[in-house]
Parts: structure tokens; C-alpha cells; sequence
């Protein structure tokens, strides 16, 4: 019968231990859009937020920034 009893509880253990594996997660793990942070930019005193991800190359000319590219090596 001890054995019965062992096998028993080791199916109990392992039953309850999988069962935590098979939950849903919460909404607030998931990112929505509102997370996404401003970033904040100066130049010469006039001060802009901008969202994350948006080109830098618009974000300084917005602000009169007149950025200089080169192509050459």
C-alpha cells in the first residue's frame, strides 16, 4: 500500500506543478502603444516631445536643425 501512496502523491505533485505551466498571462504583460515613451529634444531653447521610433532626420528639422549629410567615404 506504500507504494500505491508514494506513486499516488508523486502524480498529485507533478498534476499540480504542470498545471502552472498551462496559465494565461495577464494583459499587463502584453506592450500596448501607450507604453512607448516621448522623447524629449532641445535645441537653442525651443523644446519639442517626439514619439519613439520616429526619424531623427524629421525630428531635428522640425526643430530648425539643419543636419549635414555625406555620402562619401
Amino acid at each position: 500500500m506504500t507504494n500505491f501512496a508514494t506513486i499516488a502523491s508523486l502524480f498529485l505533485l507533478v498534476a499540480i506543478a504542470a498545471t502552472n505551466g498551462f496559465t494565461v498571462s495577464t494583459p499587463s504583460a502584453v506592450r500596448s502603444s501607450t507604453d512607448l515613451k516621448m522623447t524629449a529634444l532641445t535645441y537653442k531653447g525651443k523644446k519639442k516631445d517626439f514619439k519613439a521610433g520616429s526619424p531623427l532626420k524629421n525630428a531635428c528639422a522640425s526643430l530648425g536643425v539643419k543636419p549635414k549629410y555625406s555620402c562619401k567615404k
